[in-house]
């Protein structure tokens, strides 16, 4: 996952669905200090019947860390707009291909299935090990790299560098973002290409909905358990970001059981922007195109850079 948190490939916003209007007790402000990773646990009941009262702490790693990754490929069963378009982008010839923020491989395993070369960076730990249980289930061959982007040094050059499902936005900066570039470019083959997918949440933007959260992707398994995935969202305007707090509850037979909640930034570009950082960075014939990638997203904005 391209992080500072990143990833994850595919998603980095499990929004979508109905709105919820907070209670009372939600519209105080977040109290909870950046850099912990909220985890409540519902331990078994005392002998009277009742739920103690129990609070675990744990150290914030990242967004994409946490119980609820065991889950991510459940979340995102249904997505398929983002394999289609990569695969139908990316070819035999293109390869070796390298994905940044390839959180638990549903990108990266496509391509290898088809004999394709692609090895895989990601911050999270936790999505890496689902990935590599996968490689190894289906005896695929991949290198796999546990990295923050930023700190990241390319080991070997490759035909084909790419991002997906909005997770380049996860790069908090400008200034950083325009490095990520310029380091990537140097790790891209002469006449090999970069390819990533940004979007603006403009529909949200323009609601503006406060004092809202919102009912995102569910997901629910043959054991009884259930993830329920919430968010609430700020926008920054002049800055031009987002900032959302998460909410993952897992219910077993309709009793929540465990909850965590952490937050997400994410930074947005104008297309006439991202062209010209791209050109920065050295790259040339820039294409641009709309295109569909994730439900949640809308309607994303797609670069094609060559070196």
């Amino acid at each position: 996952m391209l992080m500072i948190i990143m990833n994850t490939h595919a998603c980095p916003d499990h929004s979508g669905g109905m709105n919820v209007r907070r209670t009372p007790m939600e519209k105080r402000p977040n109290i909870f200090s950046k850099g912990v990773l909220r985890t409540s646990v519902n331990p078994p009941k005392n002998r009277d019947g009742l739920w103690p009262i129990f609070t675990q702490m744990e150290n914030n790693d990242g967004h994409y860390f946490g119980f609820w990754v065991d889950w991510y490929d459940d979340l995102l069963k249904n997505e398929t707009k983002d394999i289609e378009l990569y695969t139908g982008l990316i070819a035999d010839k293109d390869a070796p291909v390298f994905e940044i923020a390839c959180g638990t491989g549903r990108l990266l395993l496509e391509f290898l299935k088809r004999g394709i070369v692609c090895d895989g960076l990601d911050m999270s730990g936790p999505m890496l090990d689902l990935c590599r249980k996968k490689l190894t289930d289906q005896n695929l061959q991949s290198t796999l790299y546990q990295a923050d982007v930023l700190d990241f040094d390319f080991p070997k050059t490759y035909k084909t560098i790419f991002v997906s499902g909005g997770s380049f936005q996860l790069i908090p900066s400008f200034d950083e973002a325009v490095a990520v570039l310029q380091k990537i470019y140097q790790a891209i083959d002469e006449g090999g290409k970069f390819i990533c997918d940004l979007w603006i949440p403009w529909d949200e933007i323009i609601a503006n909905e406060t004092n809202t959260w919102k009912v995102g992707r569910v997901s629910e398994r043959d054991d009884g358990s259930k993830l329920v995935v919430s968010y609430f969202k700020q926008f920054n305007l002049e800055q031009q970001f987002q900032t959302g707090e998460f909410k993952y509850e897992l219910y077993q037979d309709g009793e929540l059981i465990r909850t965590q909640i952490d937050d997400i930034k994410m930074k947005w570009y104008g297309v006439d922007e991202f062209r010209l950082m791209l050109q920065k960075a050295g790259f040339e014939n820039i294409s641009v195109s709309k295109q569909k990638v994730m439900s949640s997203h809308g309607i994303s904005t797609l670069y094609i850079a060559e070196k």
